[in-house]
C-alpha cells in the first residue's frame, strides 16, 4: 500500500503507466481517482519480478487472508478439481465474512454428479486434506454441489464474488427453475417493450406518412405560385407562409434568436449558414423577416421543375468547377449585392448524412472582403435529425436558428489582415467559430481551405 518499487520475488501489487492506460470510469470521477497512484494504474493484479520477467500471481480482490497468510484461490482450485469424483475446472474457492467475529471464513465450492454418500465423504476428506497442505488450515466448509452451480465468465473464468454471493444468498444447490417456466416468464416480461417499441414504429411511420401528407398539399401552390406569379413579393409571399404553414402543421417549432443582429435592409450584406439538411432552407424562408438570394450549384438549374421556380424567387446559380465561369459569376454577384438583397451562401457547399461540420468555401468571404460587405454568420441546428441526406423519412423534431453578429470586413485592421486574401480568411474562421458554436454538431475540419 506503500506505493514503493520492491525488489526481485517480492510480491506486490501491478502497476503501470503509459499512453494505453485508461483515463477512467466514465462520468465517476471518485471510482477513477482510486484507480491510480499518482500516474500509475492499478491493474488489480499482484506479481512479482524475476530476471526481467514479471509473474502474475492473482487478482488483488480474490486473495483470502487466513491467520496472516494469503491464500490465493486458484491453487486451491486446481488441485480440488483433481479429486476423484469433482467436475475438473468446476471449484469456485472463496472468502466470506463471519457476521459474528468479522472474520473471513474459507469455502470450498465444488461440483460433483456423484450423489453416493460414502463417495461425497471420500471427496469431502481429501477436498479437506489438500487445504490442510496448501494452506495451513482446513476449510471452514465444503459444499459438493450439482452441476451448473459454479458461475463462470463467458470467457470461461470462475465468477468467484458471484458464487459467494449465491453461498451468502443461501441458494447452493437450490434447483433451478423449469425450463418451460423460464421462458414463459421471460416471453411475458418481454411483451410490454416489444408493445413499446411497436408504438413507436407505428408512431414514426404515421408521422412520415402525414409530413409528406402536408408537403404534398402545398408544394404545387409554392411552384405553381413561384412559376407563374408575375410579382417577385408575391412569390416569396407564399413560399414563406407555406413553409412556416408546413411547420405549423407538422408541429416542428422554430426557434430564431439573435434577430437584432440583423444588419439595416438597405445596405448590402451576406448571409453565411451551415447546411445539414434540404429543410435548412424551408426553415431559413419561414423565419426570417427578408427577402434574400439563394446561391446554389448550378446542378440544380438543369431541371426545368426546380430550375423556373428558382429563378423566379432570384436565385444564383455558380459553377463550383469551372476556374473561367466562377470568376464571371464572382463579378454578377458583386453588381447584385447593389440591389439591396442579401445574398445567402450555404458556406460547406453540400451536406451529408453524417453529423458535422465540414470546412467552409471561401466564396462568400473572398467576395465580402472584395466588396467590403459584412458577413453574417447564421447557426442552423436540429434540421438534420428531422431529415437526413439520402433518406426521404421525416423525424419530427425542433429548428434552432442563431443570427450572429455581423462581421465587417472594414473592421479588421489587424496588420496581418490587410490585404483581401487575409481579410477572407478572418471572416471565414470567425463565422465558423460562431457556427461551430451553435450548431450542436462536431468539427469536421481537417484541413483548411
Amino acid at each position: 500500500q506503500a506505493n514503493h518499487e520492491l525488489p526481485e520475488r517480492r510480491e506486490g501489487r501491478i502497476q503501470f503507466c503509459g499512453p494505453s492506460s485508461t483515463s477512467g470510469y466514465y462520468r465517476n470521477a471518485d471510482k477513477s481517482q482510486a484507480l491510480f497512484s499518482g500516474n500509475w494504474l492499478n491493474t488489480g493484479d499482484l506479481g512479482y519480478l524475476a530476471n526481467g520477467e514479471l509473474f502474475v500471481t492473482g487478482r488483488s480482490k480474490d486473495i483470502i487472508i487466513r491467520a496472516g497468510r494469503n491464500i490465493y484461490p486458484h491453487e486451491l482450485e486446481e488441485a480440488v478439481s483433481g479429486v476423484e469424483g469433482v467436475r475438473a475446472g468446476r471449484v469456485a474457492v472463496f472468502a466470506s465474512e463471519d457476521k459474528t467475529t468479522k472474520t473471513e471464513r474459507l469455502i470450498v465450492l465444488a461440483e460433483t454428479r456423484s450423489q453416493d454418500e460414502k463417495g461425497r465423504e471420500k471427496m469431502h476428506a481429501e477436498i479437506n486434506s489438500l487445504s490442510i497442505e496448501l494452506t495451513g488450515s482446513p476449510p471452514d466448509e465444503i459444499l459438493l454441489a450439482p452441476p451448473g452451480t459454479v458461475l463462470k465468465t463467458s470467457s470461461g473464468k470462475i465468477r468467484r464474488a458471484a458464487c459467494r454471493e449465491l453461498y451468502e444468498a443461501g441458494n447452493i444447490g437450490k434447483s433451478s427453475p423449469n425450463v418451460t417456466l423460464q421462458v414463459l416468464r421471460l416471453t411475458i416480461s418481454s411483451i410490454v417493450p416489444q408493445l413499446r417499441r411497436f408504438y413507436r414504429y407505428l408512431k414514426d411511420w404515421s408521422f412520415a406518412a402525414y409530413a409528406w401528407s402536408c408537403f404534398a398539399l402545398l408544394a404545387p401552390i409554392v411552384w405553381l405560385s413561384a412559376t407563374f406569379s408575375s410579382k417577385f413579393e408575391r412569390r416569396w409571399q407564399v413560399m414563406s407562409r407555406c413553409a412556416f404553414l408546413l411547420a405549423k402543421l407538422t408541429r416542428v417549432k422554430i426557434q430564431l434568436h439573435g434577430l437584432e443582429n440583423l444588419p439595416d435592409t438597405h445596405q448590402p450584406f451576406i448571409l453565411v449558414a451551415n447546411h445539414s439538411s434540404y429543410l435548412d432552407t424551408y426553415a431559413l424562408v419561414a423565419v426570417l423577416p427578408l427577402k434574400f438570394r439563394f446561391i446554389a450549384k448550378k446542378e440544380l438549374a438543369k431541371s426545368f421543375i426546380t430550375r423556373k421556380p428558382l429563378q423566379n424567387i432570384h436565385t444564383e446559380f455558380i459553377d463550383r468547377y469551372d476556374i473561367h465561369k466562377s470568376i464571371h459569376d464572382t463579378e454578377r454577384l458583386k453588381a447584385l449585392l447593389n440591389t439591396g438583397e442579401p445574398l445567402m451562401f450555404f458556406a460547406e457547399g453540400t451536406f451529408s448524412r453524417i453529423p458535422g461540420l465540414m470546412p467552409f468555401h471561401l466564396g462568400a468571404f473572398t467576395l465580402a472582403a472584395d466588396t467590403n460587405v459584412p458577413i453574417v454568420p447564421i447557426a442552423i441546428r436540429g434540421t438534420r435529425s428531422i431529415l437526413r441526406s439520402d433518406s426521404w423519412f421525416p423525424h419530427h423534431g425542433s429548428i434552432y436558428i442563431e443570427i450572429g453578429t455581423a462581421i465587417n470586413p472594414g473592421e479588421l485592421i489587424a496588420e496581418e489582415e490587410s490585404d483581401t486574401w487575409h481579410k477572407a480568411l478572418s471572416m471565414r474562421d470567425k463565422s465558423r467559430q460562431f457556427i461551430l458554436r451553435y450548431c450542436g454538431e462536431p468539427d469536421m475540419s481537417h484541413h483548411e481551405l
